[in-house]
């Protein structure tokens, strides 16, 4: 029997948040306080992204990842590329400043990096990004769908209509939500993924989100999602709506007040599908998808 699975079964379940802010940049706490909230929070690591200086900080109960939020330009627009070098390649020096002028510097960039970072796009919506401009950016391994702080504070929705006209369009991107926290007005955790790495080990969970090993959440817990037998297959935290999506209109979905399970024969042609888990607060848990061809 052919089974596809998103979420796998071996290794550590692990939740952290990939972008934050403090006082290297604009960011209202210093480096040290922010890793103490997240560890403090039940957290298991972070990546302090400070923008347009890279640094690799530590704390003893939290694993620290290194990264950079670098500001770019797409259609004349600012753009916030987040940046976080994959394990043994020698990419960016502790404190290295980054400045881009315009999009052909921005482009360069990416092509240099793409190959020894994962590059993410952050809060394409927030940038006032249009999906055709988004969709032409280039190598970049994924997009932020889920910003807390965005949402929270200035009332702009996530990014998964602009992440759902990549997918369409046959972009392999992943999909990661984060609080994007500047520690003003409670912009803390509200959105992080759960990563399933092989060990509870910086080199690990960069490995783990590179290959699109984890999901995002606001909230639910997503325990299964799987292609078996022509049909699909998901278990998650008791929530409200469960619904799988493809790349045309909604694929299958079930509604109702504490629902933990979907399965259901595949309907219909889609070469990728994906999971949101929404509870009664209005929370959602998003998978990343399942390529079917």
């Amino acid at each position: 029997m052919n089974t596809q699975r998103f979420v796998f079964d071996d290794g550590h379940w692990l939740r952290g948040n990939i972008h934050a802010h403090t006082t290297i940049s604009d960011g209202k706490l210093s480096p040290a306080e922010v890793l103490t909230l997240y560890s403090e929070a039940g957290y298991d690591f972070i990546a302090l992204t400070d923008h347009d200086r890279y640094h690799v900080h530590s704390h003893s109960d939290l694993i620290c990842i290194g990264g950079v939020e670098v500001t770019g330009y797409l259609a004349k627009k600012p753009i916030h590329l987040q940046l976080l070098p994959l394990p043994g390649l020698p990419v960016f020096r502790e404190g290295q400043q980054f400045s881009l002028t315009d999009e052909e510097e921005t482009r360069r960039f990416i092509a240099t990096y793409h190959k020894r970072c994962i590059i993410l796009l952050n809060h394409p919506a927030w940038s006032l990004l249009e999906s055709d401009e988004v969709i032409r950016l280039g190598p970049i391994a994924g997009i932020e769908i889920s910003n807390y702080s965005t949402e929270r504070l200035n009332a702009v929705d996530g990014s998964i209509h602009l992440w759902e006209c990549a997918l369409r369009e046959g972009r392999r991107w992943l999909g990661y939500g984060s609080d994007d926290n500047h520690n003003k007005e409670s912009d803390c955790f509200g959105s992080w993924i759960w990563v399933k790495a092989a060990e509870p080990s910086a080199q690990a969970i960069v490995e783990a989100i590179e290959k699109g090993h984890f999901y995002s959440s606001e909230g639910p817990f997503i325990h299964r999602f799987e292609i078996r037998g022509g049909r699909v297959v998901a278990e998650c935290s008791p929530v409200s709506r469960i619904i799988v999506k493809g790349e045309r209109r909604n694929f299958v979905r079930r509604l109702g007040d504490g629902i933990t399970s979907l399965e259901a024969p595949l309907n219909g042609q889609s070469r990728y599908l994906r999971l949101e888990c929404t509870d009664e607060q209005g929370r959602s848990a998003y998978s990343n998808p399942i390529w079917l061809t």
